[in-house]
């Protein structure tokens, strides 16, 4: 079978566009967007923190209580509720986001760093408290985020909530 120039650069160009798209999905979130699962995080602005891997107690600033017992239950269904509210994240929905946040953050206390949804669920819980402006409310999961998470945007976030909480909170 032959084929002609313009068939053989259609099936070039569609396999070029498949993988693109494949890598695109199976490396997760670009950067300047909340925190779903291992993909990368924010940066100022938008929230997501590059894939990096979880702080080792030596490099942790605050030592972590002793890990709560979970069912095996209680981590899957921290994953959803941090992909749900990292979905309204995405939609700008920041209020919304934060009841399904915090209730991904109580169902993976204790999971990281071995589990990194613990930090990505902080995160995106500070990140959306940030957004609507609850900053003093923002800095306990942002420092949790921070013992488990050795990314620099981070830092950043919790910072930005450090300097918008008022004097005295």
């Amino acid at each position: 079978m032959r084929f002609t120039i313009p068939t053989t650069i259609a099936i070039a160009t569609a396999g070029l566009a498949i993988g693109v798209a494949v890598a695109y999905f199976s490396h997760g979130n670009r950067a300047d967007q909340p925190l779903r699962t291992q993909a990368p995080r924010s940066s100022p602005g938008r929230a997501v923190v590059s894939h990096t891997p979880p702080a080792t107690a030596s490099q942790s600033r605050v030592s972590r209580p002793a890990p709560k017992p979970s069912t095996p239950a209680a981590p899957a269904e921290g994953h959803r509720l941090n992909d749900q509210g990292y979905a309204l994240l995405q939609n700008g929905d920041y209020g919304d986001a934060i009841a399904p946040l915090r209730r991904a953050v109580v169902a993976l206390a204790g999971t990281g760093p071995a589990d990194p949804y613990e930090a990505y669920a902080n995160y995106n819980l500070g990140y959306a408290l940030v957004q609507t402006g609850r900053c003093s409310e923002a800095v306990t999961p942002l420092e949790t985020a921070n013992r488990l998470e050795t990314n620099p945007a981070v830092d950043r976030m919790l910072r930005k909530a450090e300097a918008c909480t008022p004097v005295g909170s």
